[in-house]
């Protein structure tokens, strides 16, 4: 019986390049899975745009905290 704890000599030792190998997904292969992450990337981007561009106008230009809302959601 195979002892379960023992790593056989000829399994490559684990290592931090093949845990994030394993996570790779080739858009070529699944080109839905890319398009997904790709748009999911893009709507992140703009809400993180949206809500960096909140401190831009309270700081750089000096809006009132109360009238950011209106400017940015125009």
């Amino acid at each position: 019986m195979r002892d379960p704890h023992r790593v056989p000599a000829d399994e490559p030792r684990l290592s931090l390049a093949i845990i994030l190998r394993s996570y790779w997904v080739s858009p070529r292969r699944h080109p839905a899975f890319g398009w997904a992450w790709l748009v999911r990337f893009l709507i992140t981007a703009a809400w993180a745009s949206n809500s960096y561009l909140a401190f831009v106008f309270t700081q750089r230009f000096a809006v009132p905290a109360e009238a950011v809302p209106g400017l940015i959601s125009w």
